[in-house]
């Protein structure tokens, strides 16, 4: 699965359900490894698309 896939289905599935997930949440939704997640997550963060707050050593999103 491609950066681009993982960002556009991530950026999809956070604007339609409007709340706070955990990059294990968005990677069980996506089929993906977590670490996958919180790295393409983070350029998205960097160019203003999302915003992440560091949960109990989990980052969310």
């Amino acid at each position: 699965m491609s950066e681009f896939t993982i960002a556009v289905h991530g950026l999809v599935y956070l604007g339609h359900n409007n709340s706070i997930f955990t990059s294990e949440a968005l990677a069980e939704n996506i089929c993906t490894n977590p670490v996958r997640v919180r790295r393409v997550l983070a350029k998205c963060r960097k160019k203003g698309l999302v915003q992440t707050k560091k949960v109990c050593m989990a980052d969310t999103f």
